[in-house]
């Protein structure tokens, strides 16, 4: 059982009926039970009032019988966990003064998530870079037959010096493609390796090749320059909701935000380079936007750090090693990060818990499109997977994926491939539920 503060800018996720009371024996309060994100074993709800009330009791009932009981009345989040995958319950409150109590309030059904299946076919595709040192650095997919990668891949025997920068899948085959951009100020082409990619609903891609982003709209690509003034350190890592509120990250802790028509740094608090970024989108507001920092292998420091706009608060990261190099999270109840590590913090509480049942191999990404639906990709050719209950480990694949992307019931890892102990190229791990 967890009981959280509401903090300000939590908004509500509804999915079911809420219940509203009016209680004019009892203060004249206005209360309502309202579910804020179901999930396979636990459920989010807020207990919102119009009239607050330190002497009041309130209790939660599932199913008739008390889980949980809160000292005064006001607007707060709660969460009660323990509960079945694929099972219906009945919430309601019912408030107390003096040990008498009054409502309850009408009931709300929910029913919880079912767990994901851990069967999952699938393929290896190897990217061969034989005249130079080629690696995959990102992936994202728009649908099955449309998926993109992007790296350094050096296969071009007329032009052995000059990289294939992405790799796209059209359902039947990968195709090495070279993704030219315009020199600033100078007119001539240019093609350099690509570190980063983000894919917006509006099918706008937006490339990094670590100095500048560079946007395809779908007829020309776009280079933005002007943000090369605004960098303390190489760009990592992009995420936004849409095209027009867009977040870059990076090292000496960069973090850079777009508002559709122009570009701001936003001051980080931190020295260390940030290597992932994530935001939970709530159905209503904006999101809750984290980013984590670190140098792994060379020191033991690290941060986590909260965007709001064109502002960075600190995040606390009590419980996190140094080294940690991905975080995720759903709808911001329950976010993860990964690195030297597993780890998970739940809303409101200032602790990362480490997950202790996965092996203690370095994991480099983390993605999942539901929280029963999560992956971690890492060396030694480490995949996991999170079905809303039990953690699983795949077969050690020949590669060592930096990044992955997770679409309903598909997923992609790129990385490098690796035989033996011999880097010969980048590689695509695709995976499909049965």
């Amino acid at each position: 059982m967890k009981f959280v503060a509401l903090i300000g800018l939590l908004i509500v996720f509804s999915v079911v009926t809420c219940g509203r009371i009016t209680l004019p024996t009892i203060s004249k309060a206005v209360v309502e039970l309202v579910p804020e994100a179901v999930m396979v074993t636990e459920a989010w709800f807020s207990v919102k009032t119009e009239r607050p009330d330190a002497g009041l009791t309130v209790a939660l009932e599932r199913n008739g019988k008390e889980v949980l009981r809160l000292a005064g009345l006001k607007d707060t989040i709660v969460a009660d966990s323990g509960l079945q995958p694929a099972h219906g319950y009945t919430y309601r409150l019912r408030l107390y003064r003096s040990g008498k109590g009054v409502g309850p309030t009408p009931p709300v059904s929910i029913t919880t998530m079912d767990t994901t299946s851990h069967d999952i076919e699938w393929k290896v595709y190897e990217i061969p870079s034989p005249y130079g040192s080629g690696a995959l650095y990102d992936v994202a997919i728009v649908n099955e037959n449309d998926i993109w990668a992007v790296g350094e891949i050096y296969s071009d025997s007329n032009q052995t010096w000059l990289p294939y920068n992405a790799v796209h899948w059209d359902g039947e085959k990968w195709e090495l493609k070279r993704i030219k951009s315009v020199i600033c100020n100078n007119g001539s082409f240019i093609v350099s390796s690509i570190y980063s990619l983000t894919i917006f609903r509006d099918k706008s891609i937006w490339f990094s090749d670590g100095a500048e982003i560079i946007k395809w709209n779908g007829k020309d690509f776009i280079r933005h320059c002007e943000i090369n003034s605004l960098l303390d350190g190489a760009i990592k890592k992009g995420w936004g909701y849409d095209s027009t509120n867009y977040y870059i990250v990076g090292g000496n802790g960069t973090i850079i935000h777009y508002d559709g028509s122009s570009w701001h740094r936003i001051e980080s608090g931190t020295d260390l380079a940030i290597q992932d970024i994530w935001g939970a989108k709530h159905q209503h507001s904006l999101p809750v936007i984290y980013a984590v920092a670190s140098n792994p292998f060379h020191d033991n420091r690290v941060s986590v750090i909260g965007i709001q706009g064109n502002q960075a608060y600190p995040v606390s990261h009590r419980g996190l090693p140094g080294g940690m190099k991905g975080i995720w999270s759903w709808r911001g109840y329950t976010w993860y990060s990964c690195g030297n590590g597993l780890y998970r913090k739940e809303y409101g509480d200032s602790i990362w818990r480490e997950i202790s049942d996965v092996p203690p191999i370095y994991k480099e990404a983390i993605r999942g499109s539901r929280p029963n639906n999560l992956f971690v990709v890492g060396h030694f050719g480490l995949v996991l997977h999170w079905n809303g209950s039990t953690w699983h480990q795949y077969e050690q694949f020949p590669g060592l994926f930096v990044a992955l992307d997770v679409k309903e019931d598909m997923v992609t890892a790129v990385g490098v491939h690796v035989t033996g102990i011999v880097v010969d190229g980048g590689v695509i791990l695709v995976g499909r539920r049965r």
